[in-house]
């Protein structure tokens, strides 16, 4: 009896060991499954960084302005701490302190929006003072 119950368990061992269900369950083990393949995060990756560039440039092209450094320095800033602190902000800090910056590079010049223009300059500095204290 002993024998034939080995027999068994030694033959459905073989069928299950076989099957093309174990096969599958063996090799969805071996190989770690991504919810996203190495190409789209690359691609993830080089968006983000070409967006905080453009961002970094927005703010760097603001702080270079005549209007921006005289600003600050009447309230007594540091326009060159504010250009250091660039390369440290996140990405989300560097989106909000964009937005400001493309506003007073776009409306430059434009004798209707002056007012608009000084309001989004400090609002930029002092954004960028909270962010890198």
């Amino acid at each position: 009896m002993r024998a034939r119950i080995t027999v068994i368990a030694t033959a459905f061992s073989l069928v299950v060991s076989s099957s093309p269900a174990f096969a599958l369950t063996q090799a969805s083990q071996s190989q770690p499954q991504h919810i996203a393949d190495a190409a789209a995060l690359r691609r993830a990756i080089e968006t983000r960084t070409a967006r905080d560039d453009a961002n970094r440039k927005a703010v760097r092209e603001a702080l270079q302005r005549d209007d921006v450094r005289d600003a600050a320095r009447a309230l007594g800033l540091d326009v060159k701490a504010a250009e250091d602190a660039l390369s440290t902000m996140t990405s989300d800090d560097l989106a909000r302190v964009a937005a400001p910056a493309r506003a007073v590079v776009d409306h430059a010049g434009a004798a209707s929006t002056v007012t608009i223009s000084i309001t989004t300059l400090l609002l930029l500095l002092i954004l960028i003072v909270l962010i890198v204290k």
